[in-house]
């Protein structure tokens, strides 16, 4: 496996494709070879496969003969035909649900590595009434294991992908010994077509290097890149003549490297790959130019600026073309203004990240911000400057990840920090719009202090657009907000004298106040002020425990305890609101009790919703669960756009949830994940009419006992890890001194929920064509989606010009 990086010059020469195909030959079967080489010969369009490598197409009436079946199954028109017969138990000695599984060594599955392939997929036909749940599992010979799950909607045929870089990061894709294919515990009989198991190499694909300058201007750059497998890359640097005075090459996945040098000028850096096993070169690709300065003429002082949705490392360099504030600059008050761009009754922000060749205090303040007609003054109140923290996080064992260590994501309330020499530091600007901030064009400055001397400016605009977001939202939120890591934190007494002041950072973040597993009803009486100020859309009045009785005494008992809180609701103007939350994940073991249980309260209480996250793929389309379930929530890994369409047109709702589960590359917002990530899950909600969103906790600490602290230069005494060993999982903020300290993960949830806002009010305005048009600018499915927060920026401005009716 060529995961370590081999360094050298040109003059280590590809191998000629003569001696690769030979080798191919002797570790390929006869037929993809010939389909290898009519692909190279006929076709040079980069778009098409290098190569595939065909582990199983069902050809052969025996082709079923190497497999390890736990399913009916039958060759049919070469494909295998598959019946998964309902599990309601597991049997431990099969080691595996109802599956097929294809063992290393066996027929034809005879090269267990992998590691040449860029993805694996194969074609799956539901022939089904309803949705299906098909899981994917492949082991190493270490025994290591990683799993995929497949969403298959009713009736309908689909590739199902892997992508082997991803995967390359869990297993070893050396010494593959086993697929399985399975599924858990399915609550029906299903019917499915296999076809087309087989590997695939992709061409060479540079779009994604990045060339990142040292601010400075002292001849430092890096260049990074990354593909799923490995490649043979060669770095250029010309001068501004055009010769070459360094170059670099290097084997390796993941191009991370660093030069410094050159004499004062300009220079342009230039990047090549050749991929060694398929003997496919990629063009030349320019990354950009730079500039070395003399030393009398660098900065010792820089700043820069990224969007909200960018977490910004400590050694980050920035982007090359990327406007940079020296301290000449800031000392006059120049250079392009930073900007910021929102809605009226909305909340952004933007990051300005500082670097220095020597320790330095800064100290921010936004300065008078104006709008330049009517000379209105942004209210200072309105205005928050907090530096980035960041935790020390360890490698987790629930999800991969590139780096281990130190990661941005609390949002310190100061604007007064250390710059240590080398290692950048980050503050986070936020503004707050009101429903009367007049629209326009706002123009100030971000005033700088260092080591306690004014030092100067940096400009500043505000765009308002004419646009005003409501006070209330329209996707519904259940996020639980646990009590007792209050009390943990805090104390019993600290914590109640603390609570307003969570609730109302909650509230503020556009998220319900509630709580999934809640054992004793809320405070109704808190619920009704908060939805009377248009801040509640939704909550839970008490959890149904799967593991409880219910059977005759223990409904009665149920009915005791909401009967007279079911009438309170009404008194308040609640009812609406409410909902039953209960059963949670639950197989098909358990959905008969579900039935029991739902069907008394739904008789009972007719007025209230009753929702679950039971693991049904039809969402209840041919039991009477459909009739009972209110609100169904699947995991956002498995929401299957047809099934769910189905579930509406009965009278449910559909919702989503995420947790621990899914990883990459569905999308999450786990510490180590991109920020981008939490806010595009709501543009992909919107994208699909989902109307609420589910999570578990914000705020799981369990291996924290006291209040965050962090020390001048932003970093934390705060253990990440939240669920295991994985890092902000159920934990969206931190617990202060005083109260909650906010994320940039919490703060990208919040943008997102007004942009799934903004993008119903562009539905309502010019037709759910124009939100659709937007969304798929950024999301092609859930698990392909925009990954570059200035693509971001352009679609969000697009949202906000087309609601305010600007080109």
């Amino acid at each position: 496996m060529r995961t370590g990086a081999r360094q050298g010059s040109m003059a280590s020469t590809p191998r000629t494709f003569a001696a690769h195909l030979s080798q191919l030959q002797r570790k390929t079967p006869y037929r993809t070879v010939i389909f290898l080489l009519l692909a190279l010969l006929a076709s040079p369009v980069l778009a098409e496969p290098l190569a595939v490598y065909v582990l199983e197409d069902f050809a052969r009436d025996n082709a079923l003969k190497a497999w390890n079946l736990d399913v009916g199954a039958k060759v049919e028109k070469g494909q295998a035909l598959l019946r998964f017969a309902r599990a309601s138990r597991w049997r431990p000695w099969r080691d595996s649900w109802p599956s097929l599984r294809l063992l290393y060594g066996d027929g034809l599955f005879v090269s267990g590595n992998w590691d040449d392939y860029d993805r694996l997929e194969f074609a799956v036909e539901n022939r089904s009434a309803l949705a299906a749940l098909l899981k994917l599992r492949v082991d190493d010979a270490d025994g290591t294991r990683a799993t995929r799950l497949f969403a298959l909607p009713a009736g309908g045929r689909q590739v199902c992908r892997v992508d082997l870089g991803l995967l390359r990061q869990e297993i070893d894709l050396d010494r593959v010994v086993l697929i399985d294919l399975y599924m858990s515990q399915p609550a029906r009989d299903y019917t499915l077509l296999l076809d087309d198991l087989r590997l695939i190499a992709e061409p060479l694909n540079l779009v994604g290097a990045e060339l990142l300058a040292d601010p400075f201007g002292g001849g430092a750059v890096r260049v990074r890149g990354k593909r799923s497998r490995a490649a043979l890359y060669r770095l250029e640097i010309r001068d501004d003549q055009g010769v070459p005075v360094a170059e670099h090459v290097e084997e390796t996945e993941r191009l991370d490297w660093t030069w410094s040098g050159g004499a004062p000028g300009r220079y342009r850096m230039f990047l090549s790959a050749t991929d060694l096993v398929w003997n496919h070169r990629s063009d030349e690709l320019y990354l950009g130019e730079f500039a070395v300065f003399p030393a009398a003429r660098r900065s010792g002082l820089v700043a820069w600026s990224e969007q909200g949705t960018q977490k910004i490392m400590r050694g980050d360099f920035p982007r090359v073309r990327q406007a940079l504030y020296t301290e000449r600059m800031i000392g006059a008050g120049g250079g392009p203004p930073l900007r910021i761009e929102m809605a009226r009754n909305e909340v952004e922000g933007l990051q300005i990240a500082w670097r220095a060749e020597r320790a330095v205090g800064l100290r921010l303040q936004v300065e008078e911000l104006k709008h330049e007609e009517d000379g209105a003054v942004f209210p200072l109140d309105d205005i928050t400057l907090s530096q980035v923290g960041y935790v020390l996080t360890q490698k987790p064992d629930e999800y991969p990840v590139d780096f281990s260590g130190w990661w941005p994501d609390p949002l310190l309330p100061r604007s007064e920090f250390k710059i240590r020499r080398g290692e950048n530091q980050v503050a986070w600007l936020a503004l707050r719009t009101g429903k009367e901030t007049v629209a326009g064009l706002y123009r100030g400055q971000v005033g700088v202090w260092a080591d306690g001397a004014r030092l100067g400016a940096i400009p500043l605009e505000l765009q308002v657009y004419d646009v005003t977001l409501p006070d209330s939202t329209t996707v519904q939120t259940a996020f639980s907000l646990y009590g007792d890591m209050l009390e943990q934190i805090y104390g019993s007494k600290r914590a109640g004298a603390l609570r307003q002041r969570y609730v109302d950072f909650i509230v503020d973040h556009r998220i319900n106040l509630d709580h999934l597993y809640r054992r004793e009803t809320p405070d109704l009486e808190e619920l009704s002020a908060i939805a009377q100020r248009g801040q509640l859309n939704a909550f839970n009045l008490l959890y149904l425990d799967a593991e409880a009785k219910y059977d005759g005494a223990g409904l009665a008992k149920l009915a005791s305890r909401l009967d007279p809180v079911v009438a309170q609701l009404h008194e308040l103007g609640l009812v609406t609101k409410a909902y039953l939350y209960g059963f949670d994940e639950v197989e098909v073991d358990d959905f008969d009790k579900m039935e029991r249980a739902f069907a008394f309260l739904k008789a009972r209480y007719p007025e209230l919703r009753l929702a679950t996250t039971a693991r049904d793929p039809g969402l209840g389309a041919d039991q009477r669960l459909g009739e009972l379930v209110d609100i169904w929530v699947p995991l956002s890994a498995v929401y299957e756009t047809d099934t769910a369409a189905q579930a509406r047109l009965a009278g449910a709702e559909v919702w989503w949830y995420i947790c621990i589960s899914p990883k990459h590359p569905y999308a999450n917002w786990f510490v180590e994940y991109p920020a981008l990530e939490a806010r595009l899950l709501w543009w992909m909600a919107h994208q699909r009419g989902i109307e609420g969103f589910l999570y578990y906790a914000m705020n799981r600490w369990p291996g924290q006992r006291a209040p965050l602290n962090a020390d001048p230069f932003g970093r934390t005494r705060w253990n990440p890890a939240s669920y295991g060993t994985a890092n902000g999982d159920g934990s969206l903020f931190y617990a202060g001194v005083d109260g909650p300290i906010s994320s940039i993960r919490l703060e990208n949830v919040r943008d997102g929920i007004e942009d799934y806002e903004l993008l119903v009010m562009l539905a309502a305005k010019a037709g759910g064509q124009a939100a659709q048009a937007l969304s798929a600018r950024l999301v092609r499915s859930a698990s392909d989606y925009s990954q570059d927060p200035q693509e971001f920026a352009v679609v969000r401005r697009a949202l906000l010009q087309a609601l305010a009716d600007r080109p």
